[in-house]
């Protein structure tokens, strides 16, 4: 017996598409890999404006952050590593960015919002 978190994200796909967005559009690989962690999370373009905000500042600042880790460790010549604030302020950018690019195909395309999906409808 399938949840109803799988049935709605099921409708959802088919949802998308659908109106021709593809999965890898739809779903980005972090957000795969946190739904292979085990959390129920539902595609980006149903969520509301704030929420994908949050969601895509959060992704950028965790993989920005480890990439200049590992770039710092790992550069010869060493050079000072960017500061937090500029890593911060640059997620938030790239997070309203994506965040307005949702916003703009769920519109453009009529999808609704993850608690408005209706799977028995």
């Amino acid at each position: 017996m399938t949840s109803l978190f799988d049935t709605k994200l099921s409708l959802a796909m088919r949802m998308l598409a659908a109106k021709g967005l593809l999965n890898s559009n739809a779903t980005p690989v972090g957000w795969k890999f946190i739904r292979r962690l085990g959390f129920k999370v539902p595609p980006l373009y149903f969520l509301d404006f704030k929420t994908t905000w949050v969601a895509y500042t959060l992704l950028f600042l965790f993989g920005f952050s480890v990439f200049e880790f590992f770039r710092f460790h790992w550069q010869i010549p060493r050079m000072n590593m960017p500061s937090w604030r500029l890593i911060l302020s640059g997620s938030l950018v790239f997070g309203l960015f994506m965040a307005v690019r949702g916003l703009y195909f769920r519109r453009r395309f009529g999808l609704p919002l993850w608690q408005d999906l209706n799977p028995s409808a």
